[in-house]
């Protein structure tokens, strides 16, 4: 909260004082030395640094508070704001292994929100004094604070992002000894395996492990699916189900939850019965309806059903409990009957609607007289199917299940939306004019290059940086020459202003401002001319050098020839 020059943000104050904290000058004693302790300073060990990092956060954590429970007005009030800000700013200083991550801020906000709503004046008969000193609206802030870390000592470990250090102490390891060693010595063979979120891995329980364990039917419908658990095991978990439920209805879920169970392992359970009281909804839906059902969780009305029916909330803890303890198919049955009992939850799961149904009724209403004559007098019978049929059936039942079909559908789809560019590009005559066009003009701009056109442009890259190179490097070689030392002052003075003149143009080729390189500006006119000597007098080495082997070539074919005439 305070700056290295003793300075505080504005506006800052504790909860005992009624002003804000003002600047604390420097003691005279004390020497500073600006060359770290500076606000401009880039030295490692600068203060500022960390005080400018804490700004920062503390400005992400603000931008979270202000979206926190929208539909509450308590949480708009900026007084609120601020605290919370605070209270989350020094737990991700206190533990910097975690930090902030997004979504804290919906755990504390309903813990302050109930010590704000028990607290009382401070202000009253000396009867009350002990109980207002102890319920203070004073102390909110700092009750609120103590509430949320007890919380995070176990909830903490679904944020955590990043493999503790080796040198870390277990969670949980609590010894009255300081200096009390802890020898984590593993029996048996040590195994290595790469880091895994522990959030990751209590999704993958849920779904794999306590879900298949209590409800095999809607665990095989849900992998067949292809959801994955991470896709609302992390939201429920890490927010306690405060998205799922009002605010009124996750505290009570979360009184029962803290006296069951500190540990939090009876959240994974509450998952699980959260599933299985929308199964319904999952079972009749495919992938896309199955993520709307998981993220838009609806749950049930707080008017019971009957007199003296469960809240909904305590229905779930209790299933929860139910299925901690027994773990099996017959107590996520129960599960399914307490539903339909006390929540009116059908045990029966709907009819899927899908395109076969749909093609079904087109059909049947488009049919003409003898054609509905012949149809089933029942809807629910079922007609006869030859074997060809049923090996039909057996084969689409198989490839739904592996998730061949919808890869084929999804193949089929993207050959369709191709047609049309492949019957032009196959029906386009030879002698069309297009195909003098450039190839890279018919090909998006989103399609990747070629081998051939990289490989073509690398080269082009390259040799313009030789050019360039060259050019640089005459640029320094007249720079550094010394005018009092030249013979000839003005000759030098004439070649520095042509070498800072090509300097000014290589730059603007390195800038992208001139699409042709000309060669002429790169070098003065001196070396311009010398180097168009060189390559002159090379041109003409190779061309005597071509003419001779020529006339060497004359010369053995002549031989040839007359050798030939005399052996014939």
């Amino acid at each position: 909260m305070r700056a290295p020059d003793g300075s505080y943000e504005e506006g800052f104050a504790l909860p005992e004082l009624s002003t804000p904290l003002t600047r604390q000058p420097a003691s005279t004693e004390t020497v500073i030395n600006l060359e770290t302790n500076n606000p401009l300073s880039l030295h490692t060990a600068n203060p500022w640094k960390v005080w400018f990092a804490a700004v920062e956060l503390r400005k992400t954590i603000l931008q979270d508070v202000e979206r926190t429970f929208p539909e509450i007005a308590f949480f708009r009030e900026s007084e609120t704001q601020a605290q919370l800000t605070n209270i989350l700013f020094l737990y991700s200083v206190m533990n910097p292994q975690i930090g902030y991550r997004q979504g804290m801020h919906e755990i504390l906000a309903p813990l302050y929100y109930a010590v704000e709503f028990d607290s009382l004046s401070p202000i009253g008969g000396p009867d009350e004094a002990d109980v207002r000193e102890v319920c203070s609206n004073t102390w909110v802030a700092g009750d609120a604070w103590a509430l949320f870390d007890s919380v995070m000592r176990e909830l903490s470990r679904w944020y955590e992002w990043r493999e503790p250090s080796p040198n870390a102490a277990p969670r949980n390891a609590i010894s009255p000894l300081t200096t009390h060693v802890n020898f984590n010595i593993p029996d048996g063979p040590l195994n290595i395996k790469p880091y895994t979120a522990p959030i990751v891995e209590a999704c993958n329980r849920i779904q794999s492990t306590y879900l298949r364990t209590t409800d095999p039917q809607l665990y095989k419908h849900m992998q067949a699916a292809g959801i994955e658990p991470q896709i609302y095991g992390i939201r429920w978990l890490r927010l306690l189900f405060t998205r799922e439920f009002n605010m009124t209805d996750a505290m009570k879920l979360w009184d029962g939850l803290f006296a069951c169970d500190p540990t939090l392992e009876l959240a994974q359970w509450i998952c699980v019965a959260m599933l299985i009281r929308i199964r319904n909804e999952l079972m009749s839906a495919d992938y896309s309806g199955q993520l709307t059902v998981l993220l838009r969780y609806s749950s049930p009305g707080s008017v019971p059903t009957f007199e003296d029916a469960p809240h909904h909330s305590r229905l779930l803890l209790r299933q929860a409990l139910a299925l901690q303890m027994s773990p099996s198919p017959s107590t996520g049955a129960s599960a399914i009957l307490e539903n339909r009992n006390m929540l009116n939850i059908p045990v029966e799961v709907p009819a899927r609607a899908g395109p076969q149904h749909r093609r079904t009724q087109n059909r049947t209403a488009a049919s003409t007289p003898q054609e509905r004559l012949s149809l089933p007098a029942r809807p629910g019978t079922v007609p006869q199917m030859g074997l060809p049929e049923m090996i039909a059936r057996g084969l689409m039942e198989r490839g739904e299940s592996l998730g061949i079909n919808r890869t084929l559908m999804n193949a089929v789809s993207e050959l369709k939306r191709n047609i049309p560019d492949l019957t032009a590009s196959l029906g386009r005559s030879p002698n069309s004019s297009t195909s003098a066009l450039p190839l890279t003009d018919e090909r998006p701009p989103w399609e990747p290059r070629s081998r051939f056109e990289m490989e073509r442009e690398i080269s082009t890259l390259r040799s313009t940086n030789k050019r360039l190179g060259d050019s640089l490097g005459w640029i320094v070689d007249v720079l550094l020459q010394d005018e009092a030392e030249a013979t000839e002052p003005e000759r030098l003075k004439k070649q520095k202003q042509e070498a800072l003149e090509s300097l000014s143009y290589v730059r603007d080729v390195l800038l992208g401002s001139v699409g042709e390189i000309d060669d002429s500006r790169l070098v003065g006119e001196e070396e311009l001319g010398r180097s168009a000597a060189a390559a002159a007098s090379v041109s003409s080495r190779m061309s005597t050098a071509d003419a001779t082997n020529a006339g060497d070539d004359v010369v053995d074919k002549r031989d040839r020839f007359w050798s030939d005439e005399r052996d014939g």
